[in-house]
This record gives C-alpha cells, structure tokens and sequence, in this order.
C-alpha cells in the first residue's frame, strides 16, 4: 500500500495524493478505535435503553438479522457534541439474499447536556418575540405634536376623552357592521368527493408495537470479529488505468476473426464496464481495504446495471 504521510505536499510530489475517503482495514489486535469492528454482536450507546428490535429484522423472512459492521460515526466538526454510532445488519437466509430489507442500517445519537442545553438557550433567543413598537397615528398622518403632561387631553382630535364624537373611518367595528351578511360561497357548498369521504371514513394504518431487544443467546449465530485499523485512502496518481493486459484476465472468449490490433482494442475497449474499471482500479491500488466511509461521499459501485 503506498504510503499515506500528513503533509500532502511530500505526497503530490512522491506522485501520491490523498482523498477523503476513510479506508478501514481488518485487524486481529486492538487498534485505537475498540468500538469499529466488523462482525461479533453489537454494542449499544445505552446497555440498558436499547433499540426496537424491528429495526433489525429482515424485511423478507422477518427473522432477526446478523451484524456485519458497527462504526463510530463522530463528527466533532459538523455535530459537536454528538455521539453518532453506525450498524449494518444483513440476513443470512440464502433466500433472502439480494432482496431488498435483507440488509438494513441503524444509527444511534446520543447527545451531550452540553450540546443540548446550548441549543435550547439559542432557539428560545431566536424565538424570543420582537418588543411592541408604540406609534401614535395621528403625528405620523398629520404632523401634531403630543399633548403635553399638564395640557388638556380633550384638545387632541383623536382623544378619546374629548367630549366631540369624532367618527374614525378605520373603526373595525364601524367596518364590520356596514358590511351586509355575507353568503357562502359557491366552493364552500360543493358535495365531498368520493375520496374525501372514503379517506375519512378509512381506519387509521395500524402501527407496529415495539418489540423489545432479545437476549445475545437468543441472536443468529455472529460473523467472526474483526477489529477496524482506519487511514485516509492513497492513490498513485502515476498509475495510468488498468491497461488492456491486465484486463484481459477477464475476457475468456475467443477474439474476433480480423487481425487489425487496432481494431480489436477498440472493439475490447467499448465493450468494457467504466464503472467496473475505476472499481477495479482504485481496489487494486488499496487490496486489503474491507471498508470505505465517507461523510456525504459517492459510493464506489461495481456496476451501474446491477439493481
């Protein structure tokens, strides 16, 4: 495997660079990160408060699936504060194999006081409601000046205390009782529609209730466990892509009748999966890779036909 040094400058110029893909590597001794591990049971975040059980039963047989990855997920740069913590459950009916809800995924959060607490203090700041802005509407109109403490209030055109009845042509009550009684619309009576009234009348879809975790002695049989030894993915970037030998390895049928070299590599050349190329491609330069993780990343696909 090439080597992955911290100054990616030495490693551009060694005619190696560095993604940000996290590559994990399967290890039969301890490495730093002693919750990453493939296969084994799995270890939750709260012993005591653990997941619905229905999470990890198989959508097609509904038998209890297998561990095949828990992965400590922290993001301190993206979710300070959060404990993020990633399973992978496969089932292993062969019958059941390359369907879909054989393999399903959970992932637990647990956050910290800390982190909570900062979060409630910033919401209910954002949320706190603007303070009243009094105006008076009549200094803005015409340009009066307020009364003064020890004048008389009854000299202001809009007191209410001034013994002149002034009627205001934006009373609401004014308003609303100079309207006429208003009849209902035309949409308002339209008849209910056959959906509206089967959706109405239908029974709300039953839930499933919780199933409580089993026992680890009542769980399928686990995969062999594996500790993870995790580095950023290294590429040679002086490694042109596979070449025409080394993929012939796969082609077992008989070339074609011409004998123009030309013309068999671009006959070869366009029957050849792109996908399955760089697949193939960035596996062959990372060999004993078992695991490849990347926040918001492209997965590395095979194939883009295969559903």
């Amino acid at each position: 495997m090439p080597p992955n040094d911290s100054d990616s400058s030495d490693d551009e110029a060694e005619g190696y660079t560095t993604t940000k893909v996290l590559l994990g590597y399967a290890s039969t001794e301890p490495t730093d990160d002693l919750f990453s591990r493939i296969g084994g049971l799995p270890t939750w975040l709260d012993p005591v408060g653990r997941p619905n059980a229905q999470l990890a039963k198989c959508k097609v047989c509904s038998s209890m699936m297998t561990l095949l990855l828990q992965l400590n997920g922290d993001l301190p740069d993206r979710f300070p504060g959060h404990e993020r913590r990633l399973y992978i459950f496969a089932c292993r009916a062969k019958s059941c194999r390359r369907k879909d809800g054989s393999i399903r995924g959970i992932r637990a959060v647990r956050v910290s006081k800390t982190a909570s607490g900062g979060n409630k203090k910033k919401t209910k700041k954002e949320e706190a409601p603007p303070k009243p802005v009094h105006l008076n509407l009549g200094n803005s109109i015409f340009g009066s000046k307020p009364p003064s403490s020890s004048g008389n209030a009854s000299t202001t055109p809009f007191s209410i205390t001034s013994t002149t009845q002034h009627f205001n042509p934006f009373s609401s009550s004014a308003h609303i009782a100079s309207k006429p009684a208003q009849q209902p619309s035309e949409e308002d009576s339209l008849p209910m529609t056959f959906a509206q009234k089967v959706q109405i009348s239908a029974p709300p879809a039953p839930s499933r209730p919780p199933s409580p975790w089993p026992e680890d002695s009542a769980l399928p049989p686990p995969y062999p466990s594996f500790y993870l030894d995790a580095e950023y993915e290294t590429l040679d970037v002086r490694s042109p892509s596979l070449s025409h030998s080394h993929h012939a390895q796969f082609d077992s049928t008989p070339s074609s009748s011409t004998n123009d070299p030309a013309e068999e590599a671009g006959a070869y050349e366009s029957s050849l999966d792109k996908t399955f190329h760089r697949f193939a491609d960035r596996l062959a330069q990372n060999p004993l890779q078992v695991l490849r993780y990347e926040f918001d990343g492209s997965p590395l696909l095979y194939s883009k036909t295969d559903s």
